[in-house]
C-alpha cells in the first residue's frame, strides 16, 4: 500500500495546477489579471511541491503488487524533477508577458508533463511506467508547438512528435516482451539474477527495443537529429525544460530497467557501443557548429553518451549514473536558459555575435561559464566529479577503452566550450545595449550556477541521499 502522504499531497497540487490551468484557457478572456499571477502561482506552489516531496520517508521495500516505489532513487529525482520545473517556471515570466493567450496551457501542459515524469522516477510497473512515459510526453509536443509564431517552431514541433512516437512505440513494444520473457508486469517480480537465462530471444529482443527506444528520447546517436532542431526552435524555457527534467525522468526509469538486466553480455556490448558513439559523434557534430544554441545542442548529445557509458557497470557500480544523472540538468537548463536570453533579448546567436556579451549581461555571462566548464568538467565543477566518478567506475569494471574515450571526448568538449568563452570575454566590440533580465530570471539563473558549484564542491548533497 502506497501511503506516504507528503508525496501523495505534491501529486495532488501537481495535478490540479495542470488540470486548472487547461481548463482555466476556455475562460482566459474573462481572466486577464489572474493570467499576470500565473507565473508567481505556479512557481509558489512548486516550491511546496519540492518541500513536501523532501520530506516524504522512503520506502525500502518493493512489493509486487504496487505500481510505484518511493525509494531514495524516487525521493532525490522527483525531488530534482520539481527544482527543475520551478527553474523553469521563475524563467517563464517573459514568455507569459509576451504570449498572455499562451499563459494558461502553458503552465498546465508544463505542470502535467512533469507530473508524468515525477512518476516515472517512482513506476515499478510497466503499465503504469508507459502511461506516466505518455503523460511526460503528450505536453511536451504542445509546449514545443506553442512557439508557432516562430518561422521554426512548426517544424521543431513536428520532428519532436514523430521522434517521440517512434520512442514510444519501441519502447511499449520492449515492454511486451519483457512480460512475454517473464511474465510479469512488475520490475519487482523480475529477478536481475535470471539475467537471459530463461526465454533468452525474448529477453534480448527486449533489451534491444528498450535501449532504442529510450535512446531516441535521450538523444543517443544515431537517434539524436531531432534534438537540434527542437532544442532550437521552441522556446528557452521549453528547452532547457526538455534537456533537463523530461531527460531526468526517461533516463531514472531507463536505469530502474536496465538494473534488470545490467550483468548480461548483450546489454553491456549495445550499450557500451551506443555510449562510445554518441559522446564522440556528438562532440564532432558541435566543434564544426556556428549557432550557439546547436552547439549546445550537440553539446547536450554527447553529455547523454557520458551518462550512457555510466550504465555500462550498473552490475557493478550504480553511483557514478545516478550522481550524474543528478546534475547534469542543473548544466544544461541553466545553459540553454542563458543562451536563450542571449539569442531572445539581445540577438546573440552566432558564436561571433558573442563578442563581449559579458558587457550585456555580467550575471548571464558568469552563469554560462560556470555552466561550460561544469559541462566540460572542469575541476571544482560538479561536472567533473561525475566524470571522474564514471571514469573511475568504468576503470574498475573493466571498460579502460570507454573511460580512455570519456577523457578524450571532455577534453574535445573543453575546445569548442573554451571557444565561446573566449569570444564572449576575449573579443572586444563596442559597448552595446545591456539585457534587462526580471528578477524572476536572475534567480533561475544563479539557482542552476549555484547548484553547479555546490555540487562540485559538495557532492554528499546527492550522494548522501541515495542508497542504491
Amino acid at each position: 500500500m502506497f501511503s506516504f502522504y507528503g508525496f501523495t499531497l505534491a501529486i495532488y497540487i501537481a495535478s490540479i495546477l495542470g488540470i486548472t490551468g487547461i481548463v482555466l484557457e476556455i475562460l482566459s478572456k474573462k481572466l486577464g489579471r489572474l493570467r499576470r499571477l500565473l507565473p508567481a502561482i505556479y512557481s509558489a506552489a512548486y516550491a511546496l511541491v519540492v518541500v513536501l516531496i523532501l520530506y516524504t520517508p522512503e520506502q525500502s521495500s518493493c512489493s509486487t503488487s504496487s505500481l510505484l516505489i518511493f525509494d531514495s532513487t524516487a525521493k532525490a529525482f522527483s525531488a530534482i524533477i520539481a527544482v527543475l520545473t520551478l527553474i523553469v517556471f521563475l524563467s517563464s515570466f517573459p514568455f507569459a508577458e509576451r504570449c498572455p493567450e499562451c499563459s494558461f496551457p502553458y503552465f498546465g501542459l508544463l505542470t502535467l508533463s512533469s507530473l508524468g515524469a515525477i512518476f516515472l522516477t517512482a513506476s515499478s510497473n510497466l503499465v503504469f511506467a508507459y502511461v506516466s512515459w505518455e503523460l511526460m510526453n503528450m505536453p511536451a509536443y504542445a509546449l514545443v508547438a506553442l512557439n508557432y509564431r516562430q518561422k521554426q517552431g512548426a517544424e521543431a514541433a513536428l520532428k519532436f512528435f514523430v521522434y517521440g512516437v517512434l520512442s514510444s512505440s519501441m519502447i511499449l513494444y520492449g515492454f511486451t516482451q519483457l512480460f512475454g520473457a517473464y511474465g510479469e508486469l512488475n520490475a519487482c517480480a523480475i529477478s536481475p539474477i535470471q539475467g537471459l537465462a530463461e526465454n533468452a530471444e525474448l529477453a534480448v529482443l527486449a533489451i534491444i527495443f528498450m535501449v532504442v527506444g529510450f535512446g531516441v528520447k535521450l538523444g543517443t546517436v544515431p537517434f539524436h537529429m531531432w534534438i537540434p532542431d527542437t532544442y532550437e526552435g521552441a522556446h528557452r524555457a521549453v528547452t532547457a525544460y526538455l534537456s533537463s527534467a523530461t531527460k531526468l525522468g526517461a533516463f531514472i526509469i531507463f536505469y530502474r530497467l536496465s538494473l534488470l538486466f545490467a550483468g548480461t553480455h548483450a546489454y553491456q556490448l549495445l550499450v557500451s557501443a551506443l555510449a562510445a558513439l554518441t559522446m564522440t559523434l556528438g562532440n564532432l557534430y558541435a566543434i564544426s557548429q556556428e549557432n550557439v544554441v546547436r552547439l549546445l545542442a550537440y553539446g547536450s548529445i554527447a553529455q547523454t553518451g557520458y551518462l550512457l557509458s555510466s550504465t555500462v557497470i550498473l552490475g557493478s557500480s550504480t553511483m557514478p549514473a545516478l550522481f550524474y544523472a543528478g546534475i547534469l540538468p542543473f548544466m544544461e537548463a541553466g545553459a540553454f536558459i542563458a543562451a536563450g536570453i542571449f539569442r531572445d533579448e539581445a540577438g546573440l546567436e552566432k558564436l561571433a555575435d558573442y563578442s563581449s556579451a559579458y558587457k550585456k549581461s555580467r550575471l548571464l555571462a558568469a552563469a554560462l561559464t560556470i555552466y561550460l566548464l561544469s559541462l566540460s568538467g572542469f575541476p571544482i565543477f560538479s561536472g567533473f566529479v561525475g566524470k571522474l566518478l564514471i571514469i573511475e567506475g568504468l576503470v574498475g569494471g573493466g571498460y579502460l577503452w570507454l573511460a580512455v574515450l570519456l577523457a578524450l571526448n571532455s577534453a574535445v568538449s573543453l575546445a569548442y566550450y573554451s571557444r565561446l568563452l573566449k569570444t564572449m570575454f576575449f573579443e572586444e566590440v563596442k559597448a552595446s545595449k545591456k539585457i534587462r533580465m526580471s528578477m524572476y530570471e536572475q534567480a533561475a539563473v544563479a539557482a542552476a550556477a549555484a547548484a553547479s558549484i555546490a555540487l562540485g564542491i559538495y557532492p554528499q548533497l546527492i550522494l548522501s541521499g541515495l542508497n542504491p
